[in-house]
């Protein structure tokens, strides 16, 4: 027969202050990459999580989680710029199309005109930017022409997936068809 569970006591709340302000947050930039946007919101979490029921959040520290985000920015330890250019980077890298590359720079923050710029820069001339991304996706998770013999996948559910990774059907066909997908790169036919 289980035992019953004993009653723990509430937990205590701890103090807030500066000092510990400052400690988290260097803890976290350790840790994670972040924009100033959500760099705040991760804080103001970590803030009400100490503080008691009912408790303000907003009129009693907003003071010092400025004077840390001033601070940090002045360090270079929070910069918009260079994390939406390394978030956009590894995204790309992933396979991810604009679409999605636009949505989870700006869900984390990321001013809506660096991200103009950034996706700006991302077509390089080189083509297509979202076929040169299917190709990465399908590449990774081994769909198409870069199938292992034996472990296909059915065709309806490869192009799923990439409707569901946020691929145009025509790109998805044009990709998932191809025998050289490589070859559609330098051919750039679709736009």
């Amino acid at each position: 027969m289980p035992k019953p569970r004993q009653q723990t006591e509430p937990q205590r709340t701890k103090k807030v202050t500066a000092d510990w302000l400052e400690r988290a947050g260097l803890y976290y930039l350790g840790r994670f990459s972040a924009s100033e946007a959500h760099f705040r919101t991760v804080m103001m979490r970590k803030i009400q999580r100490r503080l008691p029921d009912g408790c303000d959040v907003q009129a009693l520290h907003h003071d010092w989680l400025d004077a840390l985000v001033e601070k940090l920015k002045r360090y270079d330890y929070l910069n918009d710029a260079t994390y939406g250019e390394a978030r956009m980077r590894a995204l790309r890298a992933r396979g991810k199309p604009l679409r999605r590359i636009r949505d989870d720079l700006r869900h984390k923050g990321v001013p809506d005109d660096m991200i103009a710029n950034l996706l700006n820069e991302l077509d390089d001339g080189e083509g297509h930017p979202d076929l040169r991304a299917a190709v990465r996706y399908i590449e990774r998770r081994r769909f198409g022409a870069f199938a292992r013999a034996g472990s296909e996948k059915p065709y309806d559910k490869q192009l799923a997936a990439m409707a569901r990774a946020g691929f145009s059907y025509d790109i998805a066909r044009a990709v998932l068809d191809a025998d050289d997908p490589h070859g559609l790169l330098e051919d750039q036919t679709l736009s």
